[in-house]
């Protein structure tokens, strides 16, 4: 079988110039599941800053594409005017899926323009789905965010360009147009939460609903955390700098915790810096500093740095505002990480509340201080969840299971 993947990677160069895939997410990670499956005839295709076409060493076929404008001056004006895809992109795509006559396709996510294609080819296709930007959108504020606060924080440079939260968030209504458009078109979708169903079923009603659960990075399913005892209480958070992840909620609990409680805590949130737009919003809304409340912004880290980091704190806390199936919770729960998440979107499908993990609403940081003030005085309660944790996230991300799942989800859509 024939099998095109459409998504976004990211390619580097080794020492000798080599281009190379470095792998590094959920993605990655499902691709590896097929590397020896002599069945499966594997491409993915995905845009860059140049064209380039090469094999791995497995024999899996990669084809970036080159995306982006002539110059710097036409890229802006594309910026300003928030579009979201081009015509040649989508071309780029069709005339690859004509050379390539895959005899599935499978597309990551509907954030991107990768679905555009669906409308005009007839081979059997399904949509990955990843975040939603429809139900992103209606979170999009978080309380006490105005225009005034993200015009006065944000990067002047970046707004120039084209780019930053004053831009993204007209971009991101023209992405949830597009997404409903891709719900019209589309007749097959795969999911893995009771949210990503919901939906799905509310926009596509007709169309055929696949459940398949994620393959979490390699070094997370070889590494099993403990509770150790340390000077501080460590706390970890992983985000993206995206205004519905929910930093003014880990700022507004850490404060609490600071204010109501005499233990030592250290809470390190990942995947933002200092010095993000995200940040100055935050800080601005809340009259507060990140730092004078024993929160560290450590920025993006690699993965064994991430993984250490985790094994050594104390308690996950996932923060977001709305969420499908964060691969920062699973990750935590496969290494046995106790994790508190709020009860938003689809994480209710991964965390079985008081039993394998715990939920709070979001926006309550005085629910969230209390839990966290509870757990550190109940360590006994931190590694029954912990076990819990673990077996449920073993159950859910059982790479055989997925690989089976996957190859049975393709062969139905081939045949209908």
């Amino acid at each position: 079988m024939k099998v095109l993947w459409l998504g976004h990677i990211s390619l580097k160069q080794d020492k000798n110039g080599k281009f190379f895939y470095p792998g590094g997410n959920w993605v990655s990670s499902l691709k590896e599941l097929l590397i020896n499956d002599k069945n499966i005839d594997l491409s993915i295709a995905f845009y860059g800053d140049e064209n380039l076409t090469f094999e791995d060493e497995y024999g899996t076929k990669f084809t970036q594409l080159k995306s982006g404008k002539k110059n710097k001056l036409s890229n802006y004006i594309y910026n300003w005017q928030h579009k979201i895809e081009s015509r040649e992109d989508t071309l780029k795509l069709l005339r690859l899926i004509e050379d390539y006559q895959p005899d599935v396709i499978h597309i990551f996510g509907t954030e991107n323009n990768f679905s555009r294609v669906l409308k005009y080819t007839n081979i059997p296709s399904i949509i990955h789905l990843q975040g939603l930007i429809i139900p992103y959108i209606n979170a999009w504020n978080f309380p006490g965010l105005s225009k005034i606060k993200v015009l006065k924080n944000m990067n002047i440079i970046l707004f120039f360009k084209g780019v930053g939260f004053f831009h993204e968030y007209f971009r991101f209504k023209k992405m949830a147009d597009r997404e409903a458009e891709y719900f019209n078109i589309c007749t097959n979708f795969m999911g893995r939460t009771h949210w990503d169903r919901a939906i799905t079923k509310l926009y596509a009603p007709k169309s055929n609903y696949f459940h398949c659960d994620e393959v979490i990075r390699e070094s997370f399913y070889n590494s099993k955390w403990c509770l150790k005892k340390q000077e501080k209480f460590i706390i970890s958070s992983t985000i993206n700098p995206n205004i519905y992840k929910g930093l003014d909620l880990i700022l507004k609990t850490a404060n609490l915790l600071k204010e109501h409680s005499n233990f030592p805590f250290e809470w390190n949130v990942y995947g933002i810096k200092e010095n993000n737009e995200y940040v100055k919003i935050v800080r601005d809304i809340l009259k507060s500093k990140f730092k004078n409340n024993n929160v560290k912004l450590k920025g993006v880290v690699l993965e064994n740095d991430l993984l250490n980091a985790l094994l050594n704190s104390s308690l996950f806390v996932h923060s977001s505002y709305i969420d499908n199936s964060p691969n920062s919770v699973c990750e935590a729960q496969l290494i046995g990480l106790p994790v508190i998440s709020t009860n938003v979107g689809g994480v209710s499908t991964l965390i079985n509340n008081n039993i394998d993990g715990f939920l709070v609403p979001p926006n309550e940081p005085h629910v969230l201080a209390s839990k966290i003030i509870d757990l550190y005085n109940n360590p006994d309660e931190l590694k029954l969840i912990s076990e819990k944790g673990l077996i449920t996230a073993q159950k859910r991300h059982d790479k055989k299971k997925i690989k089976e799942n996957l190859i049975s989800i393709y062969q139905v859509i081939q045949n209908n």
